[in-house]
């Protein structure tokens, strides 16, 4: 049979017990800065394919047409550009 004392000593004191709970906040806190941290890389990594992904030969002459036209300026030879364009 087993007597008191070494029924006892499976218990853990409240010092351990207090350090078992800290450790394991400690390592909740952690995996949530690891999932954060991920989380923001994959995000960075998906927004850097987006930005350079399709990149199209015409696009600097259609984006400077776009501000040139909000701009109020649109210029007379965005037609004879697009004629050249278009006989080569």
């Amino acid at each position: 049979m087993l007597n008191a004392a070494d029924d006892e000593s499976n218990y853990m004191t409240e010092d351990e017990m207090a350090e078992a709970k800290h450790k394991a906040d400690m390592d909740h806190k952690m995996k949530a800065m690891i999932r954060e941290i991920l989380f923001y890389a994959v995000l960075l990594f998906l927004l850097l394919i987006v930005i350079n992904g399709q990149q199209d030969t015409n696009s600097y002459r259609q984006n400077s047409n776009i501000i040139a036209m909000f701009q109020g300026r649109l210029r007379n030879d965005v037609s004879e550009s697009n004629d050249h364009i278009t006989k080569t």
